[in-house]
């Protein structure tokens, strides 16, 4: 599977024309705009996320029980998207061969996981007001490489 999401694409294509034609990067409009990026990714993959594992749950629930239980519960699990925390925190409650399959799908992928830890970590920093120092081509390099992580957990959890 490739996971691909146009939107984010075109917000690429776009930040990147922008601060061309501007002759912004290393100056603080870089720095807005890629973090803009950022958060623009993080939301995308939380409602992926929260897509993947809703899908599995219909399969194997009745529509009453997913509204009343698992939906609020997914809610806050999906706030916490570092690899370490899928791991611990949504598959390993789906059980030990959800988490046995990730870990297969990542191995050797390091560099991905790495990117996508990055994007996830940097994002949070600018939630939480420490703002980030993640350069536009540094995660023009990184969102391609993380979307293996994504591909994963749909693969994962099917």
């Amino acid at each position: 599977m490739n996971m691909e999401f146009s939107e984010i694409d075109n917000q690429f294509a776009k930040t990147k024309q922008h601060l061309q034609n501007s002759n912004s990067f290393g100056t603080e409009v870089e720095s807005y705009l890629t973090n803009a990026l950022l958060i623009i990714i993080y939301a995308t993959y939380e409602v992926k996320l929260k897509n993947i594992i809703n899908e599995y749950l219909k399969n194997k629930f009745s529509g009453n029980y997913i509204n009343s239980f698992f939906t609020p519960y997914i809610e806050n699990l999906v706030k916490r998207l570092k690899t370490s925390e899928i791991i611990n925190n949504i598959l390993g409650k789906l059980g030990p061969g959800f988490v046995e399959r990730f870990k297969q799908k990542i191995s050797g992928i390091d560099q991905n996981v790495t990117a996508y830890n990055n994007i996830i970590i940097n994002r949070h920093k600018i939630a939480h007001g420490e703002g980030s120092n993640i350069t536009f081509f540094e995660l023009e390099d990184s969102y391609p490489k993380s979307l293996k992580i994504i591909e994963a957990i749909d693969e994962t959890i099917v």
